[in-house]
């Protein structure tokens, strides 16, 4: 089971796969129009959409509550799922979404797209110390907030067993922040085109990249010439 968002957004990281990278010249350019794409497409539609009824994704059925009544053996979703299931009674294990074969040398993960941000007015004049402060703020973060987030509640409060904790240890070594998925909206939504072709469970992404290359070009190179300024 698995809602049809953020939850298949995840496996485009899983799978090796970025909206964008870095190319030769600095700039971001972007790498997603490839026959791995279109194989990945392939495994997920196979997934859905093969007829046999074993894997479902939704939008308005509560995912989370098939899975606690025990009537899914698989259950898509972020960390934070495992705070709200600590009344389940049946034991459950956590696992890195898989690889996209036995080739692939790691599992990958990534985090949701919804990052908290610290704005400042336009009007600041003191930047050195309002840069100061929120370093320090975030260095303390680092320090004392996440560890007490991670080995106390994740590994401990939210957790069922040792193995699980492992495969935490696993998830967060090899982490994908893809500036193409996170900037998605500012990109025409270029980083959501996978999961709107999963949901249609269509295959042809060449198709649908190449109506929309040229505006998402267009918007990459506006990105580009903000942070330039």
């Amino acid at each position: 089971m698995s809602y049809w968002s953020t939850a298949i957004d995840s496996y485009l990281p899983a799978f090796d796969i970025q909206v964008v990278k870095r190319g030769e010249d600095g700039w971001l350019a972007f790498t997603m129009n490839t026959e791995r794409m279109v194989s990945a497409l392939e495994k997920m539609q196979s997934l859905f959409f093969d007829g046999s009824n074993s894997a479902m994704m939704t939008a308005t059925i509560n995912v989370q509550k098939i899975f606690q009544e025990d009537r899914a053996l698989f259950y898509a979703n972020d960390l934070r799922s495992s705070a709200l299931l600590r009344d389940m009674e049946t034991d459950y294990g956590i696992v890195p979404y898989p690889k996209f074969d036995s080739a692939q040398a790691k599992y990958y993960s990534t985090s949701t797209d919804d990052f908290s941000l610290i704005l400042f007015p336009s009007t600041v004049t003191d930047l050195d110390f309002v840069g100061c402060i929120t370093e320090a703020m975030c260095a303390v973060n680092s320090a004392v907030v996440v560890p007490a987030y991670y080995d106390i509640a994740l590994k401990d409060k939210y957790n069922r067993d040792q193995q699980s904790a492992e495969m935490l240890d696993i998830i967060r070594e090899n982490l994908i922040f893809d500036v193409g998925y996170l900037n998605s909206y500012a990109l025409n939504s270029a980083g959501h085109l996978f999961v709107q072709l999963v949901r249609e469970g269509q295959i042809d992404f060449a198709s649908s990249y190449t109506r929309n290359e040229k505006i998402y070009k267009k918007m990459l190179q506006k990105m580009h010439a903000a942070y330039e300024d």
